[in-house]
C-alpha cells in the first residue's frame, strides 16, 4: 500500500506544478515512457490489472446491434483485464502472459477447475 500511496503523492506534486500545455504533454510522454520501462524491467514483477466490470459494454448498441464481444487491445506486458461477460453473472478475464507463463497458467489446478480457457496466441 505504501508504494501506491507514494505514487499518488508523487503524481499530485508533479501534476500540480504544470504551467502550460507543452509542460503537460511532456509530462504525459515521460510518464508513459517510464511506465513502459518499468513494466518491461526484469528487476520488477509487474502485472497491470484493469476492470471494466459494471460498464455493460455488451449492452451498448451503436446502431448495428449489440456486440458479440467487447475487449481491449493487447499490449505486450503482463496484464489482467476484467470485463462483464455476455452471460448473466459471468466475468471474462483477458490475461496477457509470456508463452512460458501461459503454459504454467494453463496447468494450474485452480485455474483448470474454475475457468474455461479460450486462448489466443
Amino acid at each position: 500500500m505504501k508504494v501506491i500511496h507514494d505514487t499518488f503523492e508523487s503524481a499530485k506534486t508533479r501534476y500540480a506544478a504544470i504551467a502550460n500545455k507543452e509542460s503537460c504533454m511532456n509530462m504525459v510522454k515521460n510518464s508513459i515512457r517510464e511506465s513502459k520501462e518499468w513494466a518491461h524491467s526484469d528487476e520488477e514483477n509487474v502485472v497491470a490489472i484493469s476492470s471494466w466490470c459494471g460498464f455493460k459494454f455488451c449492452d451498448i448498441n451503436f446502431g448495428w446491434a449489440k456486440p458479440d464481444l467487447a475487449s481491449n487491445t493487447c499490449i505486450p506486458v503482463r496484464m489482467v483485464f476484467l470485463i462483464d461477460s455476455k452471460f448473466e453473472g459471468g466475468i471474462d478475464a483477458w490475461i496477457i502472459l509470456s508463452p512460458e507463463e501461459k503454459v504454467l497458467f494453463g496447468q494450474d489446478p485452480d485455474i483448470v477447475a474454475f475457468a474455461s480457457y479460450t486462448g489466443c496466441s
